[in-house]
C-alpha cells in the first residue's frame, strides 16, 4: 500500500471538532452569567424537557423518543414583549431509516422556511442564533450531562440553531435557504451544523507546519490560502472546497442514497464501496463517508490483533480495495 501523508486529513480533522463536538462543548464566564437553566419534569422516561432564558428570551424545549422517531419542539417566547410566543416549530427524525444522517439537510431546510413564514426581523434572528450559541453549552453541561440525558435526544436542538443560521444568511445574502452537510456530522464528531456556518479562525494553524507537510496541489493552494488570510476567519466550506466543491459533495451524497440498494459499482460510487479500507463502517453499496483516522483503524485491524478492533472485527479480506480518497 502506497504511503500516504496524514497531516492536512488530521488537521481538518481538528478543524470539523469545533463548538458542536459531542465530545467537547466549551462554555465562558459570560454565557453562564447570562443564562438560567432549569431542568422541568419529564412528560416520559425518556423525555427531555428543559426552559433555557435571558433578558430577551424564553426558550422551552421538548423532545422524546417514539420507537426509531426522534420527535422534539422549540417553542420561543419574547422577554420584552412579557413573553410573547414569537414561535412554536417542531421537527422529527428517524435514526431507523437508511442513510437518516443525509436526510437532515433537506428536513432542515424546510424547517427553515417555515420560520421564515414567522416574519421575524433579521435582527431577531441573530439575536436568537447568538442566545442559542450561549445558552446550549450550559445547558449541556448544566442540565444534559449531569443527568445523564440522551445524547441524539439533547442534539435535537442544533437542528433547529442550524435552521436560524440558514435563514440569517438566506436574508443578509438575499439568496435562497440552504446549506451544505457537514462531513465532521456524518463522521460522528459534530452536532449537525451546516459547513457554511462553521466559523473556523485560521489564526489557529501553525504556517511552517502546514507548509513542511503539504504533499498535493489541494495542500499547496490551501496553505497558500491561509498564509494570505492568517487572521481571518472563513467559513469551514471554503476550506473544504480545496478538497472538494460543495455541488460535488451533494452530488456524491445524492447518489450513494440512490445506488445503496444496488451493491456497489466503482464507476458509480465516487469514493469506494463501504466495505473499502478507509471507508467508516463496513456495509453494502457506495461508502458515505472516508477518514483518515478509518484507514488507520482498518489498516491495523487488518487481522483484528488489537484489542481497539472491537469484538465484531472481521480479518480483512484478500484482494480488498482502499477508497479512492480520503474526505478529512
Amino acid at each position: 500500500m502506497k504511503k500516504i501523508i496524514f497531516y492536512f486529513s488530521l488537521m481538518l480533522l481538528c478543524v470539523t471538532c469545533n463548538g458542536n463536538s459531542a465530545e467537547e462543548i466549551d462554555i465562558n464566564n459570560n454565557a453562564k452569567e447570562a443564562t438560567m437553566a432549569r431542568l422541568m419534569h419529564n412528560q416520559s422516561t425518556n423525555a427531555l424537557n428543559y426552559e433555557v432564558s435571558d433578558e430577551q428570551f424564553v426558550l422551552k424545549f421538548y423532545s422524546d423518543i417514539e420507537g426509531g422517531e426522534y420527535k422534539s419542539i422549540m417553542e420561543v417566547l419574547s422577554v420584552a414583549e412579557n413573553n410573547t410566543k414569537l414561535f412554536e416549530l417542531n421537527y422529527t427524525f428517524d435514526i431507523s431509516v437508511d442513510h437518516w444522517k443525509i436526510l437532515q439537510k433537506n428536513n432542515v431546510l424546510f424547517l427553515s422556511s417555515q420560520l421564515e413564514q414567522k416574519n421575524l426581523s433579521l435582527t431577531t434572528l441573530k439575536n436568537l442564533s447568538e442566545f442559542l450559541k450561549e445558552s446550549i453549552p450550559v445547558t449541556y453541561y448544566e442540565l444534559i450531562e449531569p443527568n445523564n440525558k440522551d445524547q441524539v435526544l439533547f442534539s435535537s436542538i442544533h437542528y433547529y440553531e442550524s435552521a436560524i443560521n440558514a435563514l440569517i444568511r438566506s436574508k443578509e445574502n438575499n439568496t435562497n435557504i440552504n446549506g451544505t452537510i457537514h462531513p465532521g456530522y456524518l463522521l460522528g464528531k459534530n452536532y449537525f451544523v451546516f459547513q457554511e456556518d462553521d466559523i473556523v479562525d485560521l489564526s489557529i494553524f501553525n504556517i511552517a507546519e502546514l507548509t513542511e507537510s503539504s504533499t498535493i496541489l489541494a495542500d499547496e493552494k490551501l496553505v497558500q490560502f491561509i498564509t494570505a488570510n492568517s487572521t481571518q476567519k472563513v467559513q469551514f466550506s471554503t476550506l473544504y472546497n480545496f478538497y472538494n466543491e460543495n455541488e460535488q459533495f451533494e452530488e456524491f451524497l445524492t447518489n450513494s442514497i440512490q445506488v445503496q440498494t444496488n451493491g456497489c459499482n466503482s464507476n458509480s460510487c465516487w469514493i469506494g464501496c463501504g466495505g473499502d479500507i478507509g471507508c467508516c463502517g463496513n456495509y453494502s453499496g457506495c461508502c458515505v463517508y472516508s477518514h483518515t483516522l478509518c484507514l488507520i483503524h482498518d489498516v491495523r485491524c487488518e487481522n483484528c490483533a488489537f484489542w481497539h478492533c472491537g469484538p465484531s472485527c472481521k480479518p480483512t479480506t484478500p484482494g480488498t480495495k482502499t477508497v479512492k480518497f480520503l474526505m478529512g
